[in-house]
């Protein structure tokens, strides 16, 4: 089960890798394509992590209006016990978004850091490309894809955790 604490870890880790992937310059027109894409991902991304920190907020100061609880430590120490349905799917769909999105962005580093050293070793920027794509056979993974399952195995937890 995640907790806030796990959210806000990753919503770290993103916000590191997303300036450093912004930071990118002089790139081949190819790679810069990938890392546009990457940008665009990672700002809708950005976005949803905006709100799911707004609602938790929002949150954290009902619980603590309504129940008298310190929000922080309640809902990290009880790895959301009590938060509802809807955040709960919110949040595990945000770590997986965000551990999909940073799993590309590290594909994409060590990409780019394999052209460099092929380039550093006299290979021409476009052969370096192709022949370091020929051997990228690694997994995508489809966000959109992962949506539903994410969904549905909060829905199916909830059904049986009231069992």
């Amino acid at each position: 089960m995640y907790s806030v604490q796990d959210f806000k870890s990753k919503a770290v880790e993103f916000g590191q890798a997303f300036r450093t992937l912004e930071d990118h310059s002089n790139l081949s027109p190819d790679l810069e394509k990938e890392r546009q894409k990457l940008l665009s991902r990672g700002s809708l991304i950005k976005k949803s992590i905006g709100y799911i920190t707004g609602g938790l907020d929002t949150f954290t100061r009902w619980g603590r209006e309504t129940f008298g609880l310190d929000g922080t430590e309640q809902l990290q120490n009880d790895a959301l016990g009590f938060v509802p349905l809807l955040p709960v799917a919110g949040i595990a769909g945000a770590i997986t978004l965000m551990t999909g999105w940073l799993g590309s962005v590290y594909k994409f580093n060590k990409k780019l850091a394999k052209i460099k050293e092929l380039e550093s070793k006299g290979v021409p920027s476009e052969k370096a490309f192709n022949l370091v794509n020929k051997l990228d056979t690694g997994l995508n993974i489809n966000a959109r894809g992962l949506i539903p399952i994410i969904a549905g195995g909060a829905v199916l937890f909830f059904l049986m955790r009231k069992k």
